[in-house]
């Protein structure tokens, strides 16, 4: 049977809905710090958390009210959301102009309006002071990716013991490289990795190389999916290629790391889980772990036939972690995922599923769990 924290009961994988109704979103307060004339979106798990579709661009009423019906939403439904100015690089705060926790709203159907208050925005009200330890450095801003013709920064955190030793380490790549190790860089908060991986440095534990991957912005969804939708994708094949094939020789030729597979890693969350899926599959010969957090799924159902088909060629480890709640899909669709790797040949003993009731789709989540997963995978 599969590892998990939890034992829920696998579920039927489909959903009878009540019905369908109407929800309107309205913002009565905006912050002081409002530019004038900057447009309002609202991104969520009902649009692929676009923070600039331009569906959901909330419209102006008066000096400081915005509104905008949502689409027919099944219900019942429980929404996750936040405000944004059109980017995630804009994003709404908490009164300090911190990272606050995503929006959520149990819709029962029927209509329905919320009337809500932005309180500030972490690109203009937030404190910034790098929150990054001394062994997190970045190796560049500009680091070529030639499969796309883009650049992109890359970080990379040493263990806390790199510089007095001779030891070889094993690696971990993570997308979304922006939100690992620095609140001031961060669109929604941060993993706070790197004092993850000190503290278990510290206890005894294994060290390890962590190489951070920003996202592309405005072609995150692009990079994050092989396969096209409505929401965007495409573009996760010549990503993937551009880890495995240019910046784990570049890692490995200038950092002493243990290259196998074994120790060779990648782990991602939301559109990050989702490509960290289709990286590891489709490139088992590089990777031997994969860490797949709150992912994606429901962006396409092409991962199915993308893992029935390529099947198990080496062995791996997987670690699904979802929030029960994320989603009226998420759990669902994360059993299926782990029956389906097994059904293709995975181990069973080395497939975890951990789904958590109080799990989020958000950083102060995955940053909670992330240690224990490193564990698993490397051991005490």
């Amino acid at each position: 049977m599969f590892f998990q924290k939890v034992t829920p009961a696998i579920a039927l994988l489909f959903f009878h809905f009540l019905g369908f109704g109407q929800l309107t979103l309205q913002i009565y307060a905006l912050p002081a710090s409002t530019p004038e004339n900057m447009p309002v979106f609202v991104a969520g798990n009902f649009n692929g958390w676009n923070p600039g579709d331009p569906t959901y661009q909330l419209k102006r009423q008066g000096d400081a009210q915005y509104s905008l019906t949502l689409p027919d939403l099944a219900s019942p439904y429980v929404l996750e959301f936040k405000f944004t100015g059109g980017s995630w690089a804009a994003v709404e705060g908490n009164p300090n102009g911190d990272f606050t926790s995503n929006r959520t709203y149990s819709y029962q159907g029927g209509t329905d309006t919320l009337r809500l208050a932005v309180q500030s925005w972490e690109h203009i009200d937030a404190p910034r002071g790098s929150t990054a330890g001394p062994n997190v450095k970045i190796i560049a801003t500009d680091f070529d990716i030639p499969q796309l013709n883009r650049k992109r920064r890359i970080w990379i955190c040493l263990p806390v013991d790199y510089d007095g030793s001779t030891k070889r380490y094993p690696v971990l790549y993570m997308n979304d490289g922006q939100n690992l190790f620095d609140a001031a860089n961060s669109f929604s908060g941060e993993w706070r990795v790197d004092e993850a991986m000190e503290w278990r440095t510290g206890e005894g534990g294994q060290g390890c190389i962590i190489v951070g991957i920003d996202n592309g912005g405005e072609h995150r969804i692009d990079e994050y999916s092989p396969w096209l939708s409505e929401y965007g994708g495409g573009e996760g094949d010549e990503y993937a290629a551009f880890l495995t094939q240019t910046l784990k020789p570049y890692i490995d030729k200038n950092y002493r790391t243990l290259k196998s597979r074994r120790f060779t890693g990648i782990m991602g969350s939301s559109m990050g889980g989702l490509i960290t899926l289709y990286t590891s599959i489709e490139y088992q010969q590089t990777f031997g772990f994969a860490g797949i957090f709150s992912p994606s799924l429901w962006l396409s159902d092409q991962w199915l036939e993308q893992v029935r088909q390529t099947g198990q060629k080496r062995s791996m480890r997987f670690y699904i972690l979802a929030g029960k709640y994320e989603s009226e899909t998420m759990e669902q669709q994360c059993w299926l995922l782990a029956r389906t790797l097994q059904e293709s040949g995975f181990s069973a003993d080395q497939i975890a599923v951990d789904i958590d009731e109080d799990g989020a789709h958000s950083e102060w989540y995955w940053s909670r769990e992330f240690p224990g997963v490193i564990r698993w995978w490397l051991g005490n």
